[in-house]
């Protein structure tokens, strides 16, 4: 069986996001979407990797990315 993990986070900027995490980690585009249900989204991982990292924006009611305690 192979398990896969996808971490979701809403995020103000998709694309800032994305060239952060691809230049700081080193990170690549493993998929994306556009107004899908009124959110784009881009995923970001490696295909070595048995994660990925999605990052999330709401056109229609947005979500102001907090820190929690796990941050």
């Amino acid at each position: 069986m192979n398990h896969h993990l996808r971490i979701a986070r809403p995020v103000t900027d998709v694309e800032r996001t994305r060239r952060m995490y691809c230049a700081g980690l080193g990170l690549c585009v493993v998929g994306g979407f556009k107004d899908h249900e009124g959110f784009d989204g881009v995923m970001l991982g490696r295909a070595s990797m048995d994660y990925h990292f999605e990052f999330i924006v709401s056109h229609h009611h947005p979500v102001v990315p907090t820190p929690t305690g796990e941050d």
